[in-house]
């Protein structure tokens, strides 16, 4: 596991230094390898930011992960083809998001507030990253692309080289005693929320229909077998509803099925300036686990 990693040479007060820092505190907080810069990656990020800023006024769905190869700036349909196209020897998974107003976060925890996203950025097998960031308006909208490229190098074998946690390893965001944390999901897409309520405008509703989302895991090859788990809030000892995302769900599936790790959204915000407590109980590849961890929000 990676415990280290060198300066990056990202410009001093750039949102690309301010998430290669963010990423890699919490990372270590969480007991996972922090990721290292990777120029190639870099480069990959950028020639996606090209592309959006190229082809978006002519076609919105230049928004987006997959680009056309007939359209300017193509250096691959997807974030493997565009980081081994800059060199990078392996394959690259991708986070794009712009800047987000309505939550007030800074570029990591804004991503981290998801779950499809946050799923990349504490991926245990990444271990190279490559950040890009760009101004763009289109039409009004201040869109400001950021790219995250997650680089997982491979073996001669072609397999992925993790980074490696004990049997017993088991990690959640947000940490333990963290404050700050927002109330509501920042809103993602594709949606993983099946049950959204909606707002005035017909618009999925964020803001009132979630809480921050929770998100914790075990060893990656781990398998989670059974599972609950319960948010309190302390002053009240009142529970608050929530979704419970797993693989084995049949309601709320782990959109990527990945079977060692899992996810909570409230159904409702949570309540400012107040502390909740997780606890989890599982059987883990066998072994009965429970956990408690807590937080303060915003």
């Amino acid at each position: 596991m990676q415990i280290y990693a060198p300066e990056p040479d990202y410009l001093p007060l750039s949102p690309e230094l301010q998430t290669f820092y963010e990423l890699n505190s919490i990372r270590r907080k969480l007991g996972l390898g922090v990721l290292v810069q990777n120029r190639q990656l870099d480069s990959a990020a950028q020639n996606h930011l090209r592309y959006i800023v190229r082809n978006l006024p002519d076609d919105a769905s230049a928004y987006g992960h997959t680009e056309q190869y007939d359209r300017p700036q193509f250096t691959g349909s997807g974030p493997t083809e565009r980081a081994q196209f800059a060199g990078y020897p392996g394959t690259a998974g991708e986070n794009l998001g712009g800047a987000n107003f309505v939550f007030h976060l800074s570029p990591a925890y804004n991503f981290l507030n998801t779950i499809s996203h946050a799923r990349l950025m504490l991926d245990q097998c990444a271990t190279d990253i490559g950040i890009g960031y760009a101004v763009l308006n289109d039409r009004g909208n201040e869109l400001n692309p950021l790219v995250l490229n997650f680089g997982n190098q491979l073996t001669s074998a072609g397999y992925s080289l993790c980074q490696k946690n004990s049997g017993q390893f088991f990690f959640h965001y947000p940490y333990d005693g963290q404050t700050g944390v927002p109330l509501s999901m920042t809103p993602e897409d594709p949606n993983p929320v099946p049950d959204l309520p909606k707002d005035k405008t017909g618009n999925d509703d964020w803001l009132n229909g979630t809480s921050a989302a929770m998100i914790f895991g075990f060893e990656r090859s781990a398998v989670i077998e059974q599972l609950d788990a319960t948010v309190t809030e302390i002053n009240t000892q009142k529970t608050l509803g929530v979704r419970l995302f797993w693989w084995n769900s049949t309601r709320y599936p782990n959109p990527h099925r990945d079977r060692h790790i899992a996810y909570l959204v409230g159904y409702q915000p949570f309540k400012p300036k107040t502390t909740y407590k997780v606890t989890v109980n599982a059987v883990v590849s066998g072994a009965h686990i429970k956990r408690d961890f807590s937080f303060t929000t915003r």
